[in-house]
């Protein structure tokens, strides 16, 4: 398994809360955050973009999932949007893991632990997936 794949695989594997979910989907849920946050103010992406100092493509780009926000972006978003940075997250982790007790997420990761086990503690081998 390459480097990057074992990295991959360790963050999905090692991962509490918000970052149980996959990044491109957390960059998706994100940019809906920020874009009802921006409809809630009256702006149009072009209006924003004025506001905030971001080129009206990258503010397309973060609302759509499509780009990786950097905390800079966020700090700017959060100043324009008027809300702390912490803000911008409300209602982005995973639906299935909030509000959920300490237990039932051990009892979820168990349930990983236990796929680990198949592979011998191993993350599963990409070549053995399509039978190389």
């Amino acid at each position: 398994m390459g480097n990057s794949a074992y990295k991959q695989y360790a963050f999905e594997q090692n991962t509490p809360k918000l970052l149980l979910v996959q990044r491109a989907e957390i960059q998706k849920r994100l940019g809906a955050r920020i874009r009802q946050l921006r409809r809630k103010c009256g702006w149009t992406q072009d209006e924003f973009a004025d506001l905030s100092g971001l080129h009206r493509a990258q503010v397309g780009a973060f609302e759509n999932g499509r780009m990786n926000i950097t905390l800079g972006s966020l700090h700017l978003i959060a100043q324009t949007l008027g809300v702390k940075i912490v803000d911008l997250f409300k209602g982005v982790e995973d639906p299935g893991v909030r509000g959920r007790s300490k237990s039932q997420l051990a009892q979820m990761r168990a349930g990983d632990q236990r796929t680990l086990g198949e592979t011998g503690g191993r993350p599963p081998n990409p070549r053995h997936q399509h039978g190389y």
